[in-house]
């Protein structure tokens, strides 16, 4: 009987160890169903969210060319939806969408109809006419209104041309009567294309700072809200006709605020308005002007070493084989409180204008000082807004009071105001007839 039961106290350890062993392998079997289950859910989680980042991708897809089609810029960034969010970068002709959900992220870049590919220019033809180019046209082939954001004219040869004023389909999308050198991009005020089924947009014309010279070359280029860009190249259809010269005066052009005097004319200076108060006290400034000849100052002031009155007068002869250039120094003076200098070559302090440019928007006198149409009566049209002068006149208007304001009530370019008239040397080889 002690052997029997040594026997069965064995197999009872036994059992014990064997129910242990049960138990361990039960939990291994359920930790291992755990694991699978967990392994499951999160391939699942995985699988849905690339399902729904490729949604997303579309979402941004069809956003971009919506927003083309309507003539926007399709750019954004982390746009979201909902849990997720996509964003649009262009480099044109390639739109690049990115998306985002959860862990799950995506990248897809496809190429579509810009502006640029659905606008052209058409010359129908191109036609000079004084300052402004007539017959150009833009024309689309696709999508819906594409906005135009920024303009540039480029003339070839560059003579000194520079743009004054924009106008498409009735509005005037751009405006500076100084003037801005051709081959400038210009910013202009944002105008969108006619709505479909509309296909052409008239450039009603393009104004410039001189009358043009005839038969010149343009190359015009128009940039749009999505990012694109197109160009385009005209031939003026205004040629000069036989023994035509094509030039808009003869004897003389001006350019940015250079007057260029061809060999055999003479040019004579007078003094319109000579009238500046100081503003502190209301006495009077002295003003005094300075002629440049070819880059160089002259060592004396123009008329003289006092200050200006009005009615003075100087003329200056071209005797020589080349052009002559000539710039102006403008200053005034006042005791020992003020003195200031500007060069005509400085547009925003001295306009030098010749017919038909826009004289300066502020009219009235300053501070008590006269008034520039008691000056300028005679060279102001005031239905057109314009100067009106002599085919061979120059005006020369110095603001010398508002250093480098062209907004400011104080800047009205009345200070001091110069006649330049150009005429040919009597016996010379000018030949120039008003």
């Amino acid at each position: 009987m002690k052997k029997i039961n040594q026997v069965y106290k064995n197999q009872s350890g036994f059992a014990v160890i064997a129910a242990a062993l049960s138990l361990a392998l039960l939990g291994l079997m359920v930790l291992g169903s755990t694991t699978l289950v967990s392994t499951s859910n999160k391939s699942k989680a995985d699988t849905d969210s690339r399902a729904k980042v490729e949604a997303y991708l579309l979402a941004g897809q069809e956003y971009a060319i919506r927003e083309i089609n309507q003539g926007r810029d399709p750019t954004v960034t982390n746009q979201a939806i909902g849990g997720g969010s996509f964003s649009v970068s262009v480099s044109y002709p390639t739109i690049t969408v990115s998306a985002s959900y959860d862990i799950a992220t995506a990248t897809r870049s496809f190429d579509t109809n810009f502006a640029a590919d659905c606008v052209s220019f058409t010359c129908n033809p191109l036609s000079s006419s004084g300052k402004r180019l007539y017959g150009l046209e833009l024309n689309k082939s696709c999508l819906d209104t594409p906005t135009l954001t920024h303009f540039q004219v480029d003339a070839m040869p560059y003579s000194g041309e520079a743009v004054t004023e924009i106008m498409i389909e009735g509005q005037k999308v751009w405006e500076d009567w100084a003037g801005v050198a051709a081959g400038t991009m210009l910013d202009i005020d944002d105008i969108s294309l006619p709505p479909n089924p509309a296909t052409t947009a008239n450039v009603d014309y393009i104004q410039f700072y001189s009358p043009l010279e005839l038969g010149q070359i343009y190359i015009f280029y128009a940039w749009f809200a999505d990012s694109s860009f197109t160009m385009f190249t005209c031939v003026d259809s205004q040629s000069p006709g036989p023994g035509e010269s094509g030039d808009p005066t003869e004897g003389f052009n001006v350019n940015n605020g250079k007057i260029e005097l061809d060999p055999g004319y003479q040019i004579t200076f007078e003094v319109l308005c000579a009238d500046m108060a100081y503003p502190g006290d209301g006495g009077d400034m002295e003003l005094r002007s300075r002629l440049i000849r070819n880059e160089v100052p002259d060592a004396d002031w123009l008329f003289g070493s006092g200050p200006l009155m009005g009615g003075e007068s100087q003329t200056e002869s071209n005797t020589s084989t080349g052009i002559m250039i000539y710039a102006l120094e403008g200053n005034s003076k006042y005791q020992k409180v003020w003195d200031f200098s500007a060069l005509s070559t400085n547009q925003t302090q001295i306009r030098t204008l010749v017919d038909g440019n826009f004289p300066t928007p502020y009219l009235e006198g300053f501070g008590g000082s006269q008034a520039i149409e008691d000056c300028l009566s005679p060279y102001i049209d005031r239905s057109a807004q314009e100067v009106d002068l002599a085919p061979n006149e120059i005006l020369i208007m110095h603001e010398l009071g508002v250093d480098y304001s062209k907004t400011s009530e104080e800047g009205n370019f009345q200070d001091l105001i110069l006649k330049a008239t150009v005429n040919p040397i009597k016996g010379g080889l000018g030949s120039f007839s008003s």
